[in-house]
């Protein structure tokens, strides 16, 4: 006999599942009564004022992993201090009490949510808060910029990768100077090193000071960027590119007070080896500013969207060899199983609706013939591309003449003779080639003679 019991039981289990949807929509609505949660994208550069804020306002409990590191900081007087710092937001979950009410942060890559009973927290304050903090933070870095460099180098080379690469993409440093990380990544890297603005936040305590009261003087530290350009041979088109960079980096305030988007597009066009790459990369150093090499070939349209970021002090978005990604309007790896970036999506980061600040485009290609005019391909005069706002001036380089390629020789045959340097100008170096064809020929003989002096 079947005992109606679990008859019952079944029956109910069974309304339970049919109806759990909708119960599940009513705990929802029941708890966002009491309790509030808000998602926040894009905090990148307020990260430390977000930090402080945590600090200054909130207990955290001793709960989760902590991250010590002891390291050296240089402070504006330039005394070297010993610290041991805790990067609090190493954590990716946080609770934390105001006024023994608990909220609760959690931390992924560019975005976090916070979640906090309804009444307890003032989230319009908060981020008035943090706009404040970080707007003194800025003014004050303005204010005392040499000193700000000594501790703030913001030159590195990260090369960004798109979902289609094979690692799955995402940014890695091929290089970089600094010796402090940027605010995204300072706050959630498991290795940062400390700043002016990790003490300022809370984060760092001093515990000793003026280990080694010796640094590097800011004007040393202008002279090695400087070295970078000097060691260059830049024709009258390549001298007046670093003087438009100058301009743009130095009226940012000019743009904003006509309405017109801090940004700056130029397209390098030349043939392979002429040094292209490399001026972007010692303009880079020049005017300490970071530099992102945008892998198009390994994004589609949302990899690219997501990526295109700009920077508040400006940046540099590399795009190399565009002619290798598109060839006028078409995309070159095209493929029925894959998606693949978009001609009309890189239009749109270039010049769209989203006006990003602070991006210096710098596309470089061998084939200018193979460029849509939509991408500026074409030339009105003076420099001046087809389509401004997107690629405003183009620079042209070519093979180096006499004078570009006495000024190579002359660098790395310094310790060659004047009457060898000139021989190897007349029997080798007597046409017109690439700098890179230059520099391998110089640094070949440099080698060959400095082998031959050691053998005497």
């Amino acid at each position: 006999m079947i005992d109606m019991k679990w008859i019952a039981g079944g029956a109910a289990v069974g309304a339970i599942a049919s109806c759990w949807g909708y119960i599940k929509s009513g705990f929802n609505y029941f708890r966002s009564l009491f309790l509030i949660t808000r998602e926040v994208e894009g905090w990148g550069d307020t990260s430390l004022e977000l930090y402080s804020y945590i600090v200054k306002n909130f207990y955290v409990p001793r709960l989760g992993n902590r991250h010590y590191k002891f390291d050296t900081y240089t402070d504006n007087d330039r005394r070297t201090h010993l610290v041991v710092a805790e990067n609090l937001l190493q954590n990716r979950h946080l609770l934390a009490f105001r006024k023994g009410i608990p909220m609760w942060f959690a931390i992924a890559g560019n975005s976090f949510s916070v979640s906090y009973f309804r009444g307890s927290f003032n989230l319009q304050k908060f981020f008035d808060t943090l706009r404040g903090n970080l707007t003194e933070r800025i003014e004050a870095e303005i204010s005392n910029q040499a000193s700000y460099e000594e501790v703030y180098t913001r030159f590195c080379i990260d090369d960004v990768w798109g979902s289609l690469a094979d690692d799955g993409g995402g940014a890695t440093t091929r290089e970089s100077e600094s010796n402090e990380a940027s605010p995204v990544e300072e706050s959630i890297s498991s290795d940062f090193q400390v700043s002016e603005a990790h003490i300022k936040s809370g984060s760092v305590k001093l515990i000793s000071s003026d280990i080694h009261p010796t640094s590097r003087n800011p004007e040393n530290i202008k002279k090695d960027r400087k070295a970078w350009l000097d060691k260059m041979y830049l024709e009258t088109a390549q001298e007046a590119l670093v003087n438009e960079i100058n301009f743009w980096l130095s009226n940012k305030s000019w743009y904003e007070g006509h309405k017109i988007p801090w940004k700056r597009g130029l397209l390098l066009v030349g043939p392979p080896g002429t040094g292209k790459s490399s001026l972007v990369f010692a303009v880079g150093r020049y005017f300490n500013l970071p530099i992102q090499v945008m892998h198009l070939n390994t994004m589609n349209s949302k990899d690219l969207v997501k990526q295109w970021g700009g920077w508040s002090g400006g940046g540099i978005k590399l795009i190399e060899d565009i002619d290798g990604v598109f060839d006028l309007r078409k995309t070159i790896h095209e493929s029925k199983h894959r998606s693949f970036l978009t001609f009309d999506s890189l239009l749109n980061v270039l010049d769209g609706v989203d006006q990003h600040q602070g991006i210096l485009t710098i596309i470089t290609t061998n084939h200018p013939e193979k460029l849509d005019p939509a991408l500026g391909g074409g030339l009105n005069g003076n420099g001046m591309s087809t389509r401004p706002g997107r690629v405003d001036k183009i620079i042209k380089f070519g093979l180096l003449e006499e004078e570009g390629r006495r000024f190579i020789a002359n660098k790395i045959l310094d310790d060659v003779p004047r009457n060898k340097v000139d021989e190897f100008m007349l029997d080798i170096c007597n046409k017109p080639m690439s700098g890179a064809v230059v520099q391998e020929l110089c640094t070949k003989y440099a080698l060959e003679h400095k082998w031959r002096s050691k053998r005497k």
